[in-house]
């Protein structure tokens, strides 16, 4: 497994996290969920996660430090 996908979308029932001995089981439960929901739970944290927020937010604490003189 992957932490990451654990920790940020399994723990928030978004995935479920199966392996050989439980795959059958995990994918008739994911069939069985009500889709609009969980597709609205999903969209939801898909648009906190935007590369462009993300560079944005990177960007700027790049811009906020002074530029690095390199001696010539």
């Amino acid at each position: 497994t992957v932490p990451d996908v654990v920790a940020d979308w399994g723990n928030a029932g978004l995935v479920r996290i199966a392996d050989a001995s439980n795959i059958s089981a995990a994918l008739r439960a994911s069939l069985a969920r009500p889709a609009a929901d969980w597709r609205d739970k999903v969209a939801t944290r898909l648009a906190s996660l935007s590369w462009d927020r993300t560079w944005a937010a990177m960007s700027q604490k790049m811009d906020a430090k002074q530029p690095v003189r390199v001696a010539s």
